[in-house]
């Protein structure tokens, strides 16, 4: 596809009616065409021959937070000033107010973690295999002489962020380069490329020293610092090679899924929970799955609550949905079987109550999930989870661990891999299509005795 073409198509696609949603197969190809676009830019601006590879890694949070807010983008001309870092996770364009608070969070973690960045510098030096956010799980691998588990660092903007600073040529090369597309649409993202990606890009490539780096491997559970994304993608530029790990549900799951486009796209490698679907798939360990059941076991809970509601994040029009669904179940459990219930929230943000999503329960036998509370401890004191949405991360935390569970399935797109196993789900009574379905096999099963049939058929342990 030639570049006008791949330009005529994103505007098809950020169009008003269309849907970029993180489970979609337009996303995928929008995600990609943008990459590409960006990729030419970036180059110019920083006169670089960088790959495609290398700038999905730097810019990833750009194009993230960009995407949220396409029909702004879409609309009318963007003159504003772009922000230090990218802001993720706003639907509109971030206030001054969130523009502030996310330079202070990045100031904080800096200063927070400044000292690791020379203990960083001396693990690259000495070990080939480099095992990024795995803190806390237990990665028996990354125990070798030649590996090291790496801290977090979080660079921050150098010099006086009063004063501007950084290389504003940059900048203003950007935006001649923004005035020759005719779409609105890619003149404001281009326009809105954050600081650290272009007056201060220098800064941040070369706070990462490569040592030896066509003999490193990256070993990737998740990323959360710039620091982090930039040496991953500058040591990969450089020949090294960069292994993925499956961090969260809906891989294998479901068939369009963005992070999943995005790993597969930028890695050599994709450890899997036990699967293979895609070339580079490998099965392996389920390193989170095994961190929540080594959790677990340690603590001896008493059962507190008779059920646990585990709801997802409240995103766009299901907010009403979730609510309706929350009223009925309530309404129809027993009160003699339930007599204790906790609602766990689903955390968004760090600055947002979680347990202000679920004001609506007036029920006097739930208790709100206080916030910052253990997962693990209220999985352990309650005698079975209800997920709200399946896929789910804990839903899987519950299975591997041999908990009680049920969820709603919510997964119009399975895979050729789950789909014999949610038909067993289905038929046994750990997943179920509707509300309604849930709340009747609530009052009616005995639990042990279903669980104990559950846990010791040939289908769930083939799942496992």
């Amino acid at each position: 596809m030639e570049t006008l073409e791949e330009i005529k198509r994103i505007d098809h696609l950020v169009r008003e009616d269309s849907d970029l949603g993180s489970f979609t197969a337009e996303r995928m190809e929008f995600s990609e065409l943008l990459y590409r676009e960006l990729r030419l830019v970036l180059n110019e601006v920083h006169i670089m021959d960088a790959s495609l590879r290398f700038w999905k890694l730097v810019v990833e949070d750009h194009l993230l937070a960009e995407v949220l807010r396409k029909d702004n983008l879409r609309e009318a001309e963007w003159n504003g000033e772009p922000e230090w870092f990218a802001v993720v996770n706003f639907s509109n364009y971030p206030t001054v107010k969130e523009k502030i608070r996310n330079v202070g969070g990045h100031l904080s973690r800096f200063l927070k973690t400044r000292k690791v960045k020379t203990e960083i510098d001396q693990q690259l030096r000495k070990c080939s295999e480099i095992y990024v956010g795995f803190n806390g799980l237990p990665v028996p691998e990354a125990k070798n002489h030649n590996a090291a588990i790496i801290g977090r660092y979080y660079p921050f903007i150098s010099g006086d962020i009063t004063s501007g600073g950084g290389n504003k040529k940059k900048r203003e090369l950007l935006n001649v380069i923004a005035e020759k597309y005719d779409s609105q649409f890619l003149r404001n993202v281009i326009r809105r490329i954050p600081k650290i990606y272009i007056e201060h890009f220098e800064n941040l490539y070369n706070s990462v020293e490569l040592y030896d780096p066509g003999n490193k491997t990256f070993h990737v559970h998740l990323t959360d610092s710039l620091f982090e994304t930039m040496m991953i993608a500058k040591y990969c530029e450089e020949g090294a090679r960069l292994i993925w790990y499956q961090h969260g549900c809906y891989y294998g799951d479901v068939l369009h899924k963005y992070r999943g486009y995005f790993e597969h796209s930028t890695g050599d490698s994709f450890r899997t929970w036990g699967y293979r679907e895609h070339s580079i798939d490998e099965p392996w360990s389920a390193y989170r799955l095994e961190a929540f059941k080594r959790k677990l076991q340690k603590n001896n809970y008493q059962n507190i609550y008779d059920l646990m509601i585990c709801f997802s994040a409240f995103e766009g029009g299901n907010k009403v949905k979730v609510q309706k669904d929350t009223e009925y179940l309530l309404g129809k459990l027993s009160n003699g079987k339930f007599k204790k219930i906790l609602a766990r929230p689903r955390p968004v943000h760090n600055w947002v109550k979680a347990s202000d999503q679920l004001n609506f329960i007036s029920d006097p036998r739930v208790t709100i999930a206080p916030e910052g509370s253990s997962i693990v401890k209220q999985v352990a004191e309650s005698k079975i989870i209800l997920q709200m949405r399946v896929p789910s991360t804990n839903f899987l935390e519950c299975i591997y661990c041999d908990k009680p569970v049920i969820g709603l399935l919510i997964n119009d797109q399975p895979t050729e891999i789950v789909t014999p196993h949610y038909e067993f789900f289905l038929e046994s009574g750990v997943l179920h299509d509707s509300i309604e379905s849930a709340a009747d096999f609530l009052n009616r099963v005995n639990i042990e005795s279903w669980w104990e049939n559950v846990t010791n058929s040939l289908e769930y342990r083939d799942f496992k």
